[in-house]
């Protein structure tokens, strides 16, 4: 394959997940780097490693944040989102949900790179909804990234429920009720 596309990383690289039952996931990545190529026994074949990342991490590896905001800081963190981390536009735009947070908190963001800055906010974060607990997290998932308290992300409903049994193959329900 190297040899064939003249993959030097950066590429894009499109994958879809095709699981029994279920709809394919399609998502992209960027070709980090490709390992030493080693031959196989019979000598008409190698084989290397491909090291995939989300474009949205080299976004956080190359940019970071300078800037003094005021206001909730959900807010602030849909601003670092959609100038540092997220690059698509329009229909190929990685969502955000963010869930809503209470109170004006001033904050200069000091030359960190968008990931550490969201993480050092979402340690104090106090959610809308649940006005006691600090407890947001900062994560992307096949649907987007996420800025969350743990409480809220416990009391959401439950969408699959995975099961592995050692010496079984696993199966998966998508009513937690069968």
């Amino acid at each position: 394959l190297p040899n064939t596309l003249k993959l030097c990383g950066q590429e894009m690289l499109l994958i879809t997940f095709n699981t029994p039952n279920l709809e394919p996931i399609s998502t992209g990545f960027m070709i980090d780097k490709i390992s030493e190529r080693l031959p196989l026994r019979n000598q008409q074949s190698q084989m290397y490693d491909i090291y995939l990342i989300f474009p949205s991490f080299v976004n956080n590896i190359r940019t970071r944040v300078n800037k003094s905001y005021s206001g909730p800081i959900s807010d602030t963190v849909k601003d670092i989102f959609k100038n540092h981390i997220n690059s698509y536009q329009g229909e190929n735009a990685i969502p955000l949900f963010a869930e809503s947070t209470i109170g004006d908190f001033p904050v200069i963001i000091p030359n960190w790179r968008p990931i550490v800055a969201i993480n050092w906010l979402a340690k104090r974060a106090l959610s809308k909804i649940h006005k006691t607990k600090s407890d947001f997290v900062f994560f992307q998932d096949l649907d987007g990234f996420r800025f969350l308290s743990l409480t809220s992300l416990k009391k959401s409903p439950v969408r699959e429920i995975y099961e592995f049994s050692p010496g079984k193959s696993s199966h998966i329900r998508k009513d937690p009720d069968e």
